[in-house]
């Protein structure tokens, strides 16, 4: 009789038994999950950290390159208002000139007399005479006026140009005649002749860089320096260029986002070989 009553105890305890390892493993089932989600969580953190520096970087990058293109606004502004002041100064010299010939034929109708027709005669051969020596003298000025420029890139180097951007060669070695503008990079013609330019350009390392002469807008060659095989590439060119007065003659960046090595490795130079003025006269012979 006393057995009986042990075999339910029995019974009814395994059943409990088991009823726990089933809620046990159901918990490390649970506990095994959660860790899961953890872990995922943590990686879908670190993605967003990822995405949000990135984003910061890019934007950092977007802020730059609107300062640049800030930059490069201004400095056609300047070079336009430079081009403005050189035409109202050519209509000022051309009005003053109509007007002077204007005066001179209205003196020419009220001489009368033969008498001051002689002597507006001999006086014309007389201004005429001097206008000869003065033209003479100014042409003589202008040929015997040296022109020659030499200029790099200084302590710094020329870092994510935009296409058609004109280098600015800031650092001036020489610059007789004034020629060249080291705040926007121009040389501007002073007189008609035939001029010599040179440039050399050093990508900066490990990228590759295009550059080009420029006549006014009008591109004449193309420079090429591959830096990307052999961390550094230089390129250069040498042209000759029959120019007039005020021609503009600038070196441009040809890609987007190009760094060109500066520290005095870039450089740009030119100088008038021959007045048109007078053909037979070469500047330094």
């Amino acid at each position: 009789m006393q057995r009986l009553f042990i075999f339910p105890l029995i019974f009814c305890c395994f059943r409990v038994n088991a009823a726990d390892n089933d809620v046990l493993q159901k918990l490390e089932a649970l506990s095994q999950r959660v860790d899961q989600l953890e872990s995922r969580e943590k990686v879908h953190l670190q993605k967003i950290n990822d995405l949000e520096t990135r984003d910061q970087l890019q934007q950092a990058t977007i802020n730059k390159l609107e300062r640049e293109v800030l930059e490069q606004r201004q400095l056609i502004e300047s070079m336009e208002e430079t081009q403005q002041a050189a035409i109202i100064e050519l209509e000022t010299q051309r009005q003053v000139i109509e007007s002077m010939v204007a005066t001179v034929k209205s003196a020419s109708i009220n001489k009368s007399s033969a008498d001051a027709t002689n002597a507006e005669a001999d006086h014309n051969v007389k201004l005429s005479s001097m206008n000869k020596r003065s033209v003479m003298g100014i042409r003589q000025a202008e040929v015997e006026s040296p022109v020659a420029f030499f200029a790099t890139i200084g302590n710094h180097h020329l870092e994510h140009a935009g296409v058609n951007q004109v280098i600015v060669y800031d650092n001036i070695v020489t610059n007789v005649g004034n020629g060249y503008n080291k705040l926007i990079g121009v040389f501007t013609a002073p007189v008609d002749g035939i001029y010599v330019f040179s440039s050399t350009m050093v990508a900066h390392v490990h990228q590759n860089a295009h550059s080009s002469f420029y006549k006014n807008n009008d591109r004449l060659n193309i420079m090429f320096a591959s830096g990307v095989e052999s961390a550094f590439d230089t390129s250069s060119a040498t042209i000759v260029l029959q120019l007039s007065k005020g021609d503009l003659i600038t070196v441009r960046n040809g890609d987007a986002d190009t760094s060109i090595h500066g520290f005095d490795h870039s450089s740009f130079s030119g100088f008038l070989l021959t007045n048109l003025i007078n053909h037979n006269t070469i500047i330094g012979k």
